[in-house]
């Protein structure tokens, strides 16, 4: 035992970065135990810095107590702040955690916000960390959730990874089937339920820089070992720590140590840790765009959909399947024309001729005779447009000639991934 109390634990200092995902094919019907098809984007990033402060021994003594019985506790002098996090996604910049707020089935707060809400549900499954470690998390970079590239999934993933490396004493991705039933009682506190795919894809892609010291973290508040109250403030948060949100980001990030690499996901009936393949697909270069439809599509909202619809989602695996043993580039545009059936059918993309923004941009992309699907749960995020393989050239002045009717720039402009940047030439 140290000073002051303090354990003979060192203060960790690391960084954790982590890839986006887009889902290409599955979505629905993953929840019914079909295979997913998922992308890994290493071009968009979350990037957090870290910093776990080991609590002083009585502090740890006056936490294992604390969650016994199914009493609510109110705060108080021994109910420490455990969590803090700053984030420009944040209202206010910051928020911090109890660790009485790790403890109760509903949150001491009237004022709950969705915030806390979130990250409360991800910390919660791990409350024996928190017993040792005050952690604070600088989210430094990350993407826009209109993309529909897992912005969320992507700090669960990094946290429920930290608090492992912690529990554990290892980066290396261990005890497995621990990890995905905190996952998935996270995900069930956060949002009612979810397959996991994109916690899954993001937990395996992620990596950590363990070479960081006080000196990189800008925040004075992140080198602080006795974080309080009063020292947290909106107006702390670095200035130079804004959330990266253009679609093109900068060459360090699209030259970073990820690459982009597609899996197939699959749940393993009753088993905690999902199967996770990384597929070869020769074609991949071929397979066209992604393309902001700068439309959120709510998760929370599609599992409603979802439960509607069983039948529609096992459509959606029988077309995963498909794509499964004929990922050819000439089978995509009959697989997408069948996906978009479905989907308008299920009501997650609309019928033609439909009001909104989101009806406009699919309206056009036929109008065009474009191949395309919509992406994970559908009515917003991301559009899929593959070339033909009959007309490449149509298909690159087509998307040169539309302008969108939200952003108003041309189509060309609002691509935020082109296939063809991982190797060959398409559009």
């Amino acid at each position: 035992m140290g000073n002051n109390g303090m354990s003979n634990w060192e203060k960790q200092i690391f960084r954790v970065t982590v890839p986006a995902k887009a889902m290409l094919w599955g979505e629905y019907g993953v929840l019914l135990g079909g295979p997913a098809v998922v992308l890994s984007l290493p071009k968009y990033q979350c990037v957090c810095d870290l910093i776990a402060t080991p609590n002083p021994t009585d502090r740890q003594n006056s936490h294992r107590d604390y969650c016994d019985g199914d009493e609510a506790h109110t705060h108080n002098s021994s109910d420490s702040i455990v969590f803090s996090v700053f984030s420009d996604f944040l209202k206010g910049g910051s928020l911090q955690l109890h660790f009485s707020d790790l403890c109760n089935a509903e949150p001491l707060r009237n004022d709950a916000s969705r915030d806390f809400l979130f990250f409360a549900g991800i910390c919660s499954p791990w409350k024996e960390v928190f017993k040792k470690w005050h952690i604070t998390v600088n989210v430094t970079q990350s993407f826009p959730p209109s993309l529909g590239f897992g912005s969320s999934s992507a700090l669960l993933a990094a946290l429920h990874r930290t608090f492992a490396r912690l529990a554990y004493g290892t980066p290396e991705f261990v005890h497995k089937n621990v990890f995905w039933e905190r996952a998935f009682e996270s995900l069930k506190k956060i949002q009612g339920g979810g397959s996991g795919y994109d916690v899954a894809v993001q937990s395996e892609s992620l990596w950590f820089d363990d070479n960081l010291k006080d000196d990189n973290l800008k925040d004075d508040n992140l080198k602080d070992d006795t974080l309080k109250d009063d020292t947290l403030k909106s107006d702390d948060v670095c200035e130079n720590d804004v959330v990266q949100s253009n679609a093109v980001q900068n060459e360090a990030v699209q030259n970073s140590r990820g690459q982009v690499s597609v899996w197939k996901y699959l749940r393993n009936g009753s088993d905690a840790a999902p199967f996770l393949q990384k597929l070869n697909l020769p074609e991949l270069s071929k397979f066209g765009v992604l393309v902001a439809s700068h439309v959120y599509s709510d998760t929370a909202n599609a599992l409603v959909t979802y439960s509607r619809s069983e039948n529609c989602a096992r459509a959606h695996a029988a077309l995963s399947e498909n794509f499964l043993e004929n990922s050819t580039f000439e089978n995509l545009p009959c697989l997408m024309k069948i996906s978009r059936e479905i989907c308008r059918a299920q009501g997650i993309v609309p019928v033609l001729g439909a009001q909104g923004a989101f009806a406009q941009i699919c309206d056009a992309l036929d109008a065009y005779g474009l191949a395309w699907k919509s992406m994970g749960s559908g009515n917003g995020d991301c559009l899929w447009i593959a070339a033909t393989h009959e007309n490449q050239q149509g298909t690159k002045a087509a998307l040169a000639a539309m302008k969108h009717p939200i952003s108003q720039k041309m189509i060309s402009e609002e691509i935020v991934f082109d296939f063809s940047t991982i190797g060959g030439s398409l559009l």
